[in-house]
């Protein structure tokens, strides 16, 4: 998966070499296509596995916590691990979000669906929010977590776009926390 995760985040998902992705892994031509279908298929394999990893990290940081913690922590925990991840493997992230918010029909709802890993923890923090009253409940959860997504990933673009300038990444799950959470929590 790491090089294909590098062959991607160099030549892009219209770029890359399906030949030039199996041989940098060490593989003949076009082995590749003996574990999957085609290039897309590929490159959500690439997201699952990044994905599967957060939720991984996520994991094992609730598993540390001493004792129930409330939403915007569970929340900033989910994004703690999404920074991890997105650190080891940046230039990939970038072409991830670049193909997410391209809007193309072929690619965006197969996008989502290889977000699973992240967003069942996810759902689950928004739904045990929505149960003790911490957040709305006129939207579901579906719905909510895919705001939350949306303003990680702007966040995400925002910094790249300034060339880092602002705002810093290791600033982003706070930002993203304080501002989302501003944003569906309860009317007063």
């Amino acid at each position: 998966m790491l090089s294909a995760a590098r062959h991607f985040a160099a030549h892009g998902l219209d770029g890359a070499n399906i030949n030039e992705i199996s041989v940098g892994a060490g593989l003949a031509r076009g082995t590749v296509y003996n574990y999957f279908d085609s290039k897309l298929d590929l490159f959500l394999a690439v997201i699952e596995d990044a994905c599967l990893r957060v939720a991984r990290r996520y994991k094992d940081r609730e598993a540390n916590a001493h004792s129930a913690v409330d939403l915007r922590s569970k929340l900033l925990q989910l994004l703690q691990a999404d920074l991890e991840v997105l650190r080891e493997e940046e230039d990939f992230a970038r072409v991830f979000v670049r193909e997410a918010l391209s809007f193309k029909p072929e690619t965006f709802a197969v996008i989502q669906k290889s977000l699973s890993p992240v967003l069942e923890p996810l759902i689950g923090i928004l739904k045990s929010g929505q149960k003790s009253g911490e957040i709305r409940t006129d939207l579901s959860v579906e719905m909510l977590a895919q705001i939350f997504l949306g303003t990680a990933s702007l966040f995400y673009v925002q910094h790249w776009g300034s060339e880092g300038a602002w705002p810093e990444l290791e600033s982003i799950p706070a930002l993203v926390c304080e501002y989302y959470l501003q944003g569906v929590g309860l009317k007063a």
